[in-house]
């Protein structure tokens, strides 16, 4: 809730206030109306190139907001992007966010979009929330979440092995630009330090 109270941005839910009883704490937060993300995929299965690129500028937009505040969010997932009445994304649940500090170790996250460095209780940064953000790009574009097969921790622990040595792995539909791979791919880099920030991400979109 800290968290929230601190940022003004148009794709971060807005926090109007709070008021506090015997009863509990009551909080007042932005409504959106559009349900979340997840809810869009698994209604339509993948999104339209168009309405992906929109949807994911936004998400790089209030991310790279965050980072400039030194925060890391640690839970970016679909269900945690809401949209509003005008399909406007707004990142919520700050539960887990916290300043970004040299040797951040503890475990956050949902697992199955967990960075390999947030796993395996590394020292980890900013950039574990862009594996995250890549990993949402993966299933907004083919409509499949990336680790859904994936029951338990020994068993991910074991994907993201694999997977950091064979990224050929990885399928995409043959009608997507391949520009749309090319950026997800980087984004999924399993060394944390060759992984590129929102801010290199949104220079690649500028580019492209």
């Amino acid at each position: 809730m800290k968290a929230l109270m601190k940022y003004r941005h148009p794709n971060i839910m807005d926090y109007y206030g709070h008021v506090e009883n015997k009863e509990g704490l009551y909080c007042f937060l932005e409504y959106c109306g559009g349900g979340s993300l997840k809810d869009l995929i698994n209604r339509d299965g993948h999104i339209s190139e168009l309405k992906a690129l929109i949807l994911f500028r936004q998400l790089l937009d209030a991310m790279s907001y965050i980072n400039a505040q030194n925060k890391v969010h640690r839970d970016l997932k679909p269900d945690n992007l809401l949209l509003d009445e005008n399909q406007e994304l707004k990142i919520a649940d700050f539960g887990l966010a916290r300043d970004v500090e040299a040797r951040m170790t503890k475990g956050a996250c949902t697992p199955l979009y967990a960075a390999p460095e947030v796993m395996n209780l590394e020292p980890y940064d900013e950039k574990c929330d862009v594996w995250s953000a890549g990993l949402i790009l993966y299933e907004i574009l083919t409509g499949k979440e990336f680790f859904k097969h994936v029951k338990t921790r020994s068993q991910l622990l074991s994907e993201l092995k694999e997977f950091s040595s064979n990224m050929n792995k990885v399928k995409y539909p043959k009608s997507l630009h391949p520009e749309w791979s090319t950026l997800t791919n980087k984004m999924l880099t399993h060394n944390a330090v060759k992984r590129p920030s929102f801010a290199d991400v949104k220079n690649y979109f500028r580019e492209v």
